[in-house]
């Protein structure tokens, strides 16, 4: 389905699909959106803008992949989304789905493009109950505080091995129903020398350790947590299936969310978020090995 085509005729309600009668019933529902876009806000955090694109640069299409598992088979008849939105390619409102239970069912967003041998994961959100959204940021706006950390690594002169972690921590809002802001912000830095493990993983979690000891409050209602590492292992986490760090689950209440930090900073709020991390904690890195 592409979105274009969709808004044009948007007034209210929009019928996505009407099912045929004699289809049996089922526990997963999947929808894939073509021709995804996003509000962005300017450097001031003053005007919506469109995504930059070089002319000669054009930009592989976006899709948006939504998987609904209702936990039992179901037989569903008619879907439909709300639209509310101020630009083309974005849907905030949640699916409504005739004869279908949505308050025990669990989410699954993919945002891709296409690539010859793998697509390329821009953002994703595993398996959370209730957040049945077409657009991430519509999902991250229903947590109290946002956690966006990244972690770089290097080798120093003395062989050990370094991490810096940075974390940028905020409220997120949304503004004018149509783009995503994280406001009141604070931001974590750490340097780690040999840290066991996967040093992202290490690093989130003395993140979350210092905030613990220092801002408590901050850790008191849910969180979102954006990561670019371990893509295959997030769902595990999610359901709390995996332990997360030398044998602890991650905390309940705590809500994981991908995004890559090379695809997507000047169309989503969590790329660009993952971005700036990747960013300072580059910075900080280069003084270190100096």
């Amino acid at each position: 389905m592409r979105l274009e085509k969709m808004l044009e005729a948007a007034k209210g309600q929009v019928l996505f699909q009407r099912f045929p009668e004699d289809m049996p019933p089922a526990q997963i529902l999947e929808i894939t959106l073509s021709g995804v876009k996003s509000n962005m806000l300017d450097a001031e955090g003053l005007m919506l803008v469109l995504p930059k694109q070089q002319a000669n640069q054009p930009r592989n299409e976006r899709f948006s992949k939504l998987e609904i598992d209702f936990g039992k088979k179901v037989k569903i008849r008619e879907m439909y989304a709300n639209l509310t939105t101020s630009e083309i390619g974005q849907i905030y409102s949640p699916i409504i789905v005739s004869n279908g239970h949505l308050g025990d069912a669990r989410s699954t967003l993919t945002t891709y493009y296409a690539r010859k041998n793998k697509n390329k994961i821009l953002h994703a959100y595993f398996q959370l109950p209730g957040s049945h959204f077409l657009g991430i940021e519509k999902v991250l706006a229903t947590y109290d505080q946002v956690f966006c950390v990244d972690t770089n690594s290097a080798v120093a002169r003395d062989g050990r091995k370094v991490a810096v972690t940075t974390a940028i921590i905020g409220k997120p809002k949304t503004l004018a129903e149509s783009a995503m802001d994280i406001g009141e912000t604070a931001e974590y830095q750490c340097v780690a020398y040999d840290p066991p493990g996967n040093p992202e993983i290490h690093g989130i979690w003395m993140c979350f350790c210092h905030i613990y000891k220092e801002r408590p409050a901050l850790l008191e209602n849910r969180i979102a947590l954006i990561t670019d590492t371990e893509y295959d292992r997030i769902k595990g986490w999610q359901s709390r299936s995996d332990p997360f760090f030398e044998g602890w689950m991650l905390p309940e209440g705590i809500g994981i969310f991908y995004a890559t930090s090379d695809a997507g900073g000047d169309e989503f709020t969590l790329n660009r978020l993952i971005k700036t991390c990747d960013q300072l904690s580059a910075k900080k890195m280069k003084e270190i090995l100096k």
